[in-house]
């Protein structure tokens, strides 16, 4: 289990705990499990003691270890505020540079902590869930529900991030030669995902006070689909307004790229027109916090589709 932990840079000490550490996070040590005594464990390593004495005092410090005298350590995760739970600085600067908040360290480290202790419930699965955990998908149907969008588990898939979520669309939904009504300026790695599968790509440019609800209906008049970024559009910032977004009837398909999962007046009107199948709806809907590779990414497609795009994805 700890394979070649020696191997890397650092005291051998730094590298055991190191390594402790992630089997600990990844489950692969139970919560509760007890670890050998030092004595048994530096014979079984062929280190000396202290080395492991020095790595179980580093992880009982960071509050991944439980120690008692006369007892052996045991596994545990740090609690709320332990020291070496690293957390945000708070600051009054934004930095723009980054296309994402700072992490919120205590909550991120609650809802991993929550993880951790179920993933016990998972191990007897394949450990893949095509469509996504059944947990998730429930719980984002009943999050469109509140919306005002009557939407059932069989709806949501899970994907890997918003690239996939439209490049799935598009493999699904279009041909080469397809027209595909988008904003201009519009997000480019989407412009990449629906020129992939050779679409032919309509522009409707947005105005300084945004939307032209007139344009965006003449050009969707020979399209077969629209993909529409209505809430803090990527990379202008706008949102669309209520009274524009009910207006809005298109005369093809819409993959909505709805980023806003907070508020949900305007975007259960965007809900209205999945109703009749004409809406795709991509969503970052997990509490709207971005973590550099660890996102997940939801969209809900309508009841009849839904096997189309399953079967995209394999």
């Amino acid at each position: 289990m700890l394979g070649a932990w020696h191997d890397g840079p650092g005291p051998a000490h730094q590298r055991l705990s190191d390594r402790l550490r992630l089997l600990v996070l990844d489950g692969r040590l139970a919560l509760g499990a007890a670890l050998p005594s030092e004595r048994d464990l530096a014979l079984t390593l062929g280190v000396s003691r202290t080395t492991v004495g020095t790595a179980y005092r580093a992880l009982a410090d960071a509050g991944y270890l439980g120690t008692h005298p006369r007892s052996r350590a045991v596994v545990r995760l740090p609690d709320e505020g332990t020291p070496g739970v690293p957390t945000a600085p708070l600051s009054s600067t934004i930095d723009l540079s980054f296309a994402a908040p700072a992490a919120p360290g205590v909550i991120l480290h609650r809802a991993f902590t929550q993880a951790l202790e179920q993933l016990p419930r998972h191990f007897g699965r394949r450990g893949y869930e095509r469509d996504g955990v059944a947990e998730l998908r429930e719980a984002v149907a009943r999050w469109y529900g509140r919306r005002g969008l009557a939407t059932r588990p069989e709806q949501i898939l899970v994907t890997n991030g918003a690239q996939h979520a439209v490049a799935l669309i598009a493999r699904t939904l279009l041909t080469p030669g397809d027209r595909v009504v988008i904003e201009h300026p519009t997000y480019p790695h989407a412009i990449k995902a629906l020129t992939d599968v050779g679409s032919r790509l309509v522009p409707v440019a947005l105005e300084p006070d945004g939307w032209n609800v007139e344009q965006l209906r003449a050009a969707s008049r020979n399209a077969k689909l629209a993909y529409l970024i209505p809430d803090f559009h990527n990379p202008t910032g706008l949102c669309m307004p209520a009274d524009i977004r009910r207006r809005i009837r298109l005369d093809c398909p819409v993959v909505v790229d709805d980023d806003r999962a907070v508020q949900s007046d305007a975007a259960a009107d965007v809900g209205g027109h999945a109703q009749s199948g004409g809406v795709v709806e991509v969503g970052n809907q997990v509490g709207q916090l971005r973590i550099p590779a660890r996102r997940a990414q939801l969209f809900h497609v309508p009841p009849v589709g839904f096997q189309r795009y399953r079967d995209q994805g394999d």
